[in-house]
């Protein structure tokens, strides 16, 4: 909220624009709010840093989501790292490494090439059933924030959305969506999947501000 009041003070965008990057690189910053996230280039972004957050927070889960690392709640960063600066980031540890040298760098490359392996070899078997080893069968629901997001989740072997983030629907426009808005975005993701999806009501709490114009009665 501190921050936002402060853009508000300078006269600066409620939401600016995502950072422009043109090559892959390693995300650092004060905070991304989820919004954020999805706007990000997944193709050009190799890691997010943040100072604010933690592994439960939706930037985390997002980034997740997106096969993103992220290393977040790591205190104060933006005066350690300039702009093109090589930095390291193991997202299962939870560690980053400002000035790696050449050994470090050569055992990451090597985690994230078995890394890489592991997903693909995930992927082959992803449109199988899931059934445990006591031969109990599993729907795999995903969870996504808008019908952009299925053809992914159904790669990834979703039998249905468990949720539908609905809040973002809210998000980064001046007015709310209309009922015959929302209505036709909850019918894309129906016909895509050809099942029904849980919607989870659009809460919006004081990590997710959503600006709405005041309504007259």
């Amino acid at each position: 909220m501190g921050q936002r009041v402060l853009r508000l003070l300078e006269g600066l965008e409620l939401d600016p624009a995502p950072p422009k990057i043109d090559q892959p690189s390693v995300l650092v910053a004060y905070d991304l709010k989820p919004s954020d996230v999805v706007k990000l280039p997944a193709e050009s972004v190799l890691g997010i840093v943040t100072e604010r957050g933690g592994v439960a927070g939706h930037t985390a889960i997002l980034a997740r989501a997106l096969s993103i690392p992220c290393v977040a709640g790591v205190g104060a960063l933006i005066g350690r790292v300039s702009t093109g600066q090589t930095i390291a980031l193991d997202g299962d540890a939870g560690h980053v490494c400002w000035h790696p040298d050449a050994a470090l760098l050569t055992a990451l490359e090597a985690r994230q090439a078995r890394w890489q392996a592991e997903r693909e070899a995930a992927r082959r078997k992803a449109q199988r059933p899931a059934v445990t080893t006591d031969n109990r069968r599993i729907e795999i629901g995903a969870n996504i924030n808008g019908p952009a997001d299925i053809p992914h989740a159904l790669a990834q072997g979703a039998e249905g959305v468990g949720v539908f983030r609905t809040e973002f629907l809210y998000m980064d426009r001046p007015a709310p969506p209309s009922e015959e808005e929302q209505l036709e975005v909850y019918r894309a993701a129906a016909q895509q999947l050809g099942l029904p999806a849980d919607c989870a009501h659009a809460g919006c709490g004081w990590r997710q501000a959503v600006e709405l114009p005041a309504h007259s009665a």
